[in-house]
């Protein structure tokens, strides 16, 4: 048995240094890739933008920072005036609110006899320094609590957002060089360029009409709901329609029910106003009517399928959204388009050439 030449072994030996720093490098990166994916969704959504800017500004760092700022920063804003709007909804039921018919619910669950009034005031004669102290130690117990739980969420989600932020900034700034250097190593001709820059070209398509989607599902909810607000009778209105109508674009990427996230919850909300308050039913069937017709399926018939899919098959779409989420979690909605369009770029371009080696073997 012949041994490979000392360049064969050399070839070999660096392989193995590749494959383990390929290795390290997963490992670092995989309790974060969540965050590296969603950039990498938004790369393609906004690469386009960033490339014009850049080129009218011809200062990459510049474009870069107008682009996230464009684009990004409002997105943001929308979610944090979503999550403030909500909490303080919130706190004003549980402010306003009668829980004393409750009791009888939870008594089975929490003891209440603690909470009693008579109670504590016989505690207080018996030995009042004990339950000051007793008191004391179970308020600052809990709201040591409530701040270490607060900080660690706020802590898990800034560091996700900020090397979100990272990965976007340098794959718009520096994608074109990365790509550069990848064909210049492996040549311009070679079979794995032409595959990356199929399933790059599919992935641009793919996001970018999602990104569309967005926008044009989110203003068609906000005349719809800002006009359905216009003609409801008295005492019923859409809450928050600006809010409610930005959303629902946002909701188009939630994976199986789409905008219904938003949309079917404002229909109950209105139903039950409806019921308890005497006004007229007729409004909530029309409104769930309308915005299922207009804002949920004509949009879903033409602007997903024109924009979304390009020459993919819009049911596999839609699968790898429902099936990408279920096996990864919540990032698996933008990971599962992203190994769709790779398996079906592979089974094109490299699977029939296979095919036709593995015959000529037979």
């Amino acid at each position: 048995m012949d041994l490979p030449r000392e360049g064969q072994w050399r070839t070999v030996g660096w392989l193995l240094v590749i494959a383990a720093l390929v290795f390290f490098l997963v490992m670092v990166v995989e309790p974060v890739f969540g965050a590296l994916v969603f950039a990498v969704w938004v790369y393609y959504a906004m690469r386009q933008i960033y490339a014009w800017l850049e080129d009218r500004t011809e200062h990459p760092n510049v474009a870069v920072t107008a682009t996230l700022l464009l684009v990004l920063l409002p997105v943001l804003l929308i979610v944090g005036y979503a999550a403030w709007t909500a909490s303080k909804e919130i706190g004003d039921i549980l402010t306003h609110a009668q829980l004393q018919q409750y009791r009888p619910l939870l008594e089975p669950y929490i003891d209440l006899t603690q909470s009693n009034p008579e109670a504590i005031l016989g505690q207080v004669r018996q030995n009042p320094r004990e339950v000051f102290d007793q008191q004391l130690r179970n308020l600052l117990s809990g709201a040591l609590g409530q701040i270490t739980t607060a900080a660690g969420l706020v802590f898990f989600i800034g560091v996700r957002v900020f090397l979100m932020f990272v990965f976007l900034f340098y794959l718009l700034r520096d994608g074109h060089k990365l790509a550069g250097w990848f064909r210049e190593s492996v040549g311009e001709d070679a079979r794995v360029v032409s595959v990356l820059e199929d399933v790059d070209g599919h992935l641009e398509t793919l996001f970018v009409g999602n990104f569309i989607s967005i926008l044009a599902l989110g203003a068609i909810a906000l005349a719809v709901y800002n006009g359905m607000d216009f003609v409801a009778p008295e005492g019923l209105s859409i809450p928050y329609p600006f809010l409610l109508g930005l959303l629902t674009g946002v909701g188009t990427i939630v994976p199986g029910i789409g905008i219904k996230v938003v949309y079917y919850p404002l229909a109950v909300y209105l139903f039950a106003v409806s019921y308890f308050t005497g006004a007229p039913l007729w409004f909530p069937v029309v409104f769930l009517v309308v915005t299922q017709v207009v804002v949920d399926v004509i949009p879903d018939i033409f602007l997903r399928s024109y924009f979304s899919a390009g020459d993919l098959n819009m049911g596999l779409v839609m699968l790898a959204y429902v099936i990408g989420s279920i096996a990864f979690g919540w990032w698996g909605v933008f990971f599962g388009p992203i190994m769709l369009v790779t398996i079906v770029v592979v089974g094109r371009q490299v699977f029939p050439d296979v095919a036709t080696e593995f015959r000529s073997y037979r």
